[in-house]
């Protein structure tokens, strides 16, 4: 059964991955001006059916799910122009999708409501009552198997599903709350634990619903931009802080092109006197914006609020707009991409322009050091 399990899912993993390549020409990774919400549909359409095809039959072991798991990872990271350090929890706030075990589980009871409904002559029925009378809780049977399921999403026996079966809708509807009400509390639970995803806090983690702010319909210009945000957001953007911390060496964390104070996000977006003329120009577009939304003043919220709301505004403009989908927030978004995009760039051609100009280490300041 193991080795059975292991030739199927590696079957799945070689054309899962040709599947996504096949794609990438139509702007799968973000660089065609496709949003997003659109990018996670083509992979959840055409990637995600053929990754986990059989699964619900075969239901593999956790190594094999933990694989399974980081081939999705890997590939939304990818989607989204993430480094391989962003924390999983983070992948499933951004993209809505479900860990993989979850939609096993998922695919797994409905295909047993398929056998309950049969007739009660069927082979199918007599397998079913055969197992769930001699088979203990320890068994390997397949519904065994999926009764430890049901028990982990509280969703009752085998037997009582089978003496009692449902509509079909009336099922997976059952199954669906169930399990996305498991999975958001899982992953909720877990991102106060990442103290890179503090942008994300204010974020619940809603299945099948992807972040406000990656949904908008981006031009693909903007759609470049995204890169920086995105990056902020998930505190992979790299600081002189953040090396600071993640590096065995002793890096020092002050900001390398104005020397004033330590290269935080803060200090980055907000108050780096380097920055000051790319800044300045478009935060009046920002606080243009912000004032017709909310009919207040920018500048008169705190240095942290202002910051968070520039990497992930939607929790705060919530209160004010219907929908994100409205223009508001689209060009609010629109106008704070381009500030941490122009920011990226002219602080990466500040940082090559100050390395050029080092002189260079001459053997004896090799020794020296």
């Amino acid at each position: 059964m193991l080795n059975n399990q292991k030739a199927n899912v590696d079957e799945n993993f070689k054309k899962a991955r040709r599947k996504a390549y096949s794609i990438f020409g139509s702007g799968y990774k973000g660089q065609a001006g496709l949003n997003v919400l659109s990018i996670i549909h083509l992979y959840k359409s055409y990637v995600l059916p053929v990754l986990l095809y059989g699964l619900e039959l075969l239901l593999p072991p956790e190594r094999i799910i933990n694989c399974l798991e980081a081939f999705q990872r890997k590939f939304v990271k990818e989607i989204l122009r993430l480094p391989d350090n962003t924390a999983n929890a983070a992948v499933y706030l951004l993209s809505g999708l479900l860990p993989i075990e979850a939609q096993i589980h998922i695919q797994a009871l409905t295909f047993l409501h398929t056998i309950c409904s049969q007739d009660r002559n069927s082979i199918e029925w007599a397998l079913l009552e055969r197992q769930i009378s001699f088979k203990s809780v320890d068994s390997s049977s397949w519904f065994i198997q999926v009764q430890h399921i049901m028990w982990k999403y509280e969703l009752g026996t085998v037997a009582d599903l089978a003496d009692n079966t449902p509509k079909k809708g009336k099922w997976k509807t059952r199954v669906l709350k169930a399990v996305h009400s498991y999975w958001s509390d899982q992953i909720d639970s877990l991102t106060p634990l990442y103290s890179t995803l503090f942008f994300l806090r204010q974020d619940k983690y809603v299945p099948g619903k992807i972040l406000p702010l990656l949904s908008l319909e981006y031009t693909a210009r903007e759609s470049e931009r995204l890169k920086t945000k995105v990056r902020l957001l998930t505190g992979t953007y790299m600081l002189q802080t953040k090396r600071k911390n993640f590096n065995q060496y002793d890096i020092n964390p002050t900001c390398q092109m104005c020397g004033e104070e330590n290269e935080t996000a803060e200090h980055f977006v907000l108050k780096c006197s380097a920055l000051h003329s790319v800044r300045q120009s478009i935060m009046v577009d920002i606080e243009r914006q912000w004032g017709a939304i909310t009919e207040t003043s920018f500048n008169t919220l705190p240095v942290d609020e202002q910051l968070y709301i520039l990497i992930n505004s939607w929790p705060t403009l919530k209160t004010f707009l219907k929908t994100h989908l409205s223009s508001e927030f689209h060009e609010f978004e629109k106008h704070c991409g381009r500030l941490l995009y122009g920011l990226d760039r002219t602080r990466q051609l500040l940082l090559v322009t100050n390395a050029s100009q080092r002189p260079p280490r001459t053997k004896h300041t090799q020794k020296t050091n």
